[in-house]
């Protein structure tokens, strides 16, 4: 749909909002929406009984009545306040004919041939939900560099959140520097040890929203032990792959901080690839294959129960899965935790283990997307989990040193929400942005 949208002046608000006729203060006033310099002209019922609406560019749009009777705005179909709905299908769908609409700026008034309720809707949900049919989607480019922030002012400053998180959004990850072992729990009101101290990745996650919670617990702690329960807590280097591939959902944004890591460590050096940038390398040189890797799935687990807390975490799913457009909405690649794969034919196994080993090899050869850092003492890796691989070169511990970095995750769809309301509210964000949360 060639769609042409959507007003720079008007400014954007939540349904909650619009049903209790209270305007939502400073959220979400933006030009990034705006397509052309377009708005609502007027509407009538069309000859085949849908919603014809028309725009001040000439476009017009034909909109189906059963779509129209779903999205009323009224207070008797959303709670004022919440922006929930009140009533719910069927009571909300409305199976009748379409006679009649009236309009002001901002809503139209639908009324029905046997039905009294007159729905409701709002001009700038219809911007909105017209719009999502033509904006394109901003494609993740590779970073060869990581852009840096400051903790500080991460912390205390809402503009450089949002240029920290800008990062993480366009690249895929960031540095923070300068970030403290820990900080006093007053610095961001959250719960505190028994010190009365957080660490400072913590902090980090919790200008987001809070630290998810794994089998690893609210943080982890990434250090040599004599009988690791995961290949990381060891000194071996780390092939690149994403954490946690076994969960449904599994983590979003990581956080590792350098909270011991001397010069006297030789390697141990953080490697990141963006998994979804190698992916469409895939698609266009092996387009077979490609396919292939988005047909059949793998399986990943975590089955350990010699540990404190026994696990049993088994997840199936394809290394690539599109949208309904064909685009890439996710990449899975943890070879270290692919468990045993259901039996295949033998052509279809053949099938499928030609494209892995395209895409492995893939992966290895690309070395133009290699980023590669060595952390320094107090500096911050975040990266989307989602949507990075990440491992490690190998590292050699001499006269007692330790190399002690301190993990945190943060779910996808938090960090999603969180960088939309920041980017809305000082007219940065840009639709099509892609967090890597299935979306």
């Amino acid at each position: 749909m060639a769609l042409k949208l959507i007003r720079a002046s008007r400014t954007l608000t939540t349904r909650a909002a619009r049903s209790a006729a209270v305007p939502f203060p400073r959220l979400l006033t933006t030009q990034a929406l705006q397509v052309e310099d377009s708005f609502f002209k007027g509407a009538v019922v069309s000859q085949q009984g849908d919603l014809e609406v028309h725009w001040s560019s000439g476009h017009v749009d034909h909109i189906d009545s059963s779509w129209a009777s779903h999205q009323c705005c009224c207070s008797g179909c959303l709670q004022a306040g919440s922006g929930q709905r009140v009533l719910v299908p069927p009571d909300n769908l409305i199976d009748d004919t379409l006679v009649g609409v009236t309009y002001d700026q901002d809503h139209l008034y639908l009324e029905w041939a046997n039905h009294s309720h007159a729905t409701t809707l709002a001009v700038q949900d219809l911007e909105r939900s017209l719009a999502q049919c033509s904006v394109p989607r901003v494609c993740p480019q590779a970073a060869h560099t990581l852009r840096q922030h400051d903790f500080t002012a991460i912390n205390t400053d809402e503009f450089a959140l949002l240029q920290w998180l800008d990062s993480l959004a366009r690249d895929g990850a960031a540095l923070v520097n300068a970030a403290p072992k820990t900080v006093p729990t007053s610095f961001n009101g959250q719960e505190a040890d028994e010190e009365g101290y957080d660490y400072g990745v913590i902090s980090l996650a919790n200008q987001i929203s809070q630290p998810q919670p794994t089998i690893y617990g609210h943080t982890f702690d990434v250090r040599t032990t004599e009988t690791p329960i995961n290949i990381a807590y060891s000194n071996v280097a780390l092939d690149l792959h994403q954490d946690l591939v076994y969960y449904e959902s599994p983590p979003g944004l990581q956080f590792l901080q350098a909270i011991e890591y001397p010069t006297s460590v030789q390697g141990g050096e953080s490697i990141l690839m963006d998994g979804f940038v190698v992916a469409e390398r895939l698609r266009t040189s092996y387009p077979d294959a490609f396919t292939t890797l988005t047909q059949i799935p793998m399986v990943f687990e975590k089955v350990h129960y010699e540990r404190a807390l026994p696990v049993h975490l088994v997840s199936k799913k394809p290394l690539i899965r599109l949208n309904d457009e064909q685009e890439i909405v996710d990449v899975v690649w943890a070879p270290p935790f692919e468990g045993v794969l259901p039996l295949m034919a033998p052509s279809e196994s053949r099938k499928y283990f030609q494209a892995y080993r395209t895409f492995a090899s893939l992966i290895r050869e690309s070395n133009d997307l290699l980023v590669v850092h060595r952390l320094d003492e107090g500096q911050v890796l975040c990266f989307n989990n989602r949507r990075m691989f990440h491992g490690r070169r190998a590292f050699e511990l001499q006269d007692g040193a330790v190399r002690h970095l301190k993990g945190v995750y943060v779910n996808i769809d938090e960090f999603a929400s969180r960088h939309a309301a920041l980017g809305h509210r000082y007219g940065t964000f840009q639709h099509g942005m892609v967090y890597g949360n299935g979306q």
